[in-house]
């Protein structure tokens, strides 16, 4: 798995100066005060890079040749979650550390901490945004696979911001139901948080190794 590692990583250098520009666009969000934002941003676009490098991987016929390689097809889906994985902590890091130089340059309404719990969400809907993607990616191939995801995340999406209306729930309702969730303390509620999407992600990677032992190449 270490060489399919290495393999992504260098294939995803080539993209440095896409790498450079998403950088300094977070940075100048940062420095307009959206912070949490900023922070999305660079978190959620860099973890779906873990998706791309399987668009590089079936180009002219790549699978079949890595297949060839000492690699199971098992650890070729673990080291795609694996990357996926690193790359949201990475940026999420990267973002945290932006801000924290924001920070200290241009002091913020809400406290560092409040900005690192607000902050800390995002390393989840990264990974939860790689567990929704990969599994269609490896199964109908980069581009197909990537609009059925996107499909079925705004169908997601959409459901999410009904549901409210659908219910008959006005605006206090849904903030009494917050409030009623975070009662309970803010790091009990990002552990369990933390829990459901490590089961949602591990779900993921079962799909895709079932989908992968089964595809011809």
């Amino acid at each position: 798995m270490k060489g399919l590692l290495v393999k992504d990583m260098e294939l995803l250098m080539q993209q440095k100066k896409f790498f450079i520009v998403v950088f300094v666009m977070g940075a100048v969000l940062s420095f307009s005060g959206s912070a949490t934002f900023a922070i999305g941003y660079f978190t959620i676009l860099i973890a779906t890079f873990a998706t791309t490098t399987v668009s590089y991987d079936e180009y002219d016929n790549g699978f079949a040749f890595l297949m060839t390689l000492p690699v199971t097809r098992k650890e070729y889906t673990k080291e795609k979650y694996f990357l996926g994985l690193i790359l949201s902590v990475a940026a999420w890091a990267l973002g945290m550390i932006i801000e924290g130089i924001c920070y200290m340059v241009q002091p913020m309404d809400q406290s560092f901490f409040e900005l690192f719990i607000s902050a800390a969400a995002m390393v989840p809907v990264g990974l939860l945004m790689v567990a929704l993607i990969l599994p269609f990616i490896i199964k109908y191939g980069a581009e197909k696979g990537r609009y059925m995801a996107l499909g079925i995340l705004v169908v997601v999406f959409a459901a999410i911001v009904m549901m409210p209306k659908t219910l008959g729930m006005s605006e206090t309702d849904i903030t009494g139901a917050i409030n009623s969730v975070f009662s309970i303390g803010v790091f009990p509620v990002l552990l369990i948080a933390a829990v459901l999407v490590f089961v949602i992600y591990y779900i993921s990677y079962r799909i895709s190794t079932g989908i992968m032992n089964k595809k011809e190449f």
